[in-house]
């Protein structure tokens, strides 16, 4: 998930990234914003962006969040 400069949330499935720290671009597949207005639980947590992608630069980028998939747990001997 990236937290974005302006304060919106896009999730995703970050499949590119510029090796080139200066250029700092990352392609997020299947993007869906987070439902920051969500009032209620007939609400969704995410709106389908339609988009295969976005290309997004380091510069809109506050943090990058790696998530767990639903049912998937840490094995804490695993962690290093």
């Amino acid at each position: 998930m990236l937290h974005l400069k302006d304060d919106r949330r896009v999730r995703g499935y970050p499949t590119k990234f510029s090796n080139d720290s200066d250029e700092g671009y990352i392609y997020l597949f299947n993007p869906a914003w987070i439902n920051e207005e969500r009032q209620g639980e007939d609400d969704p947590y995410y709106i389908e962006s339609g988009a295969h992608g976005y290309l997004l630069n380091k510069s809109e980028i506050e943090l990058i969040e790696f998530t767990l998939n639903e049912g998937e747990v840490l094995d804490p001997d695993k962690r290093s």
